[in-house]
């Protein structure tokens, strides 16, 4: 288990970790951050929208 697994950011947020990241409001949505950008709104479920992602691991 990564240390830094469940760790937590919300759309708009910069990312400070380089990883792979799930969308809490639909787990199968991952995205793939590097340190300094900004977590996107989520656009799954027709439409985009605020969502907190989730650390999972690294890339």
């Amino acid at each position: 288990m990564d240390k830094y697994e469940g760790m937590a950011f919300v759309s708009g947020e910069i990312c400070r970790l380089t990883g792979v990241y799930r969308a809490r409001c639909h787990p199968m949505v991952r995205i793939e951050l590097d340190e300094g950008e900004i977590f996107p709104p989520c656009k799954a479920g027709g439409s985009q929208h605020t969502a907190i992602w989730e650390y999972v691991g690294s890339p």
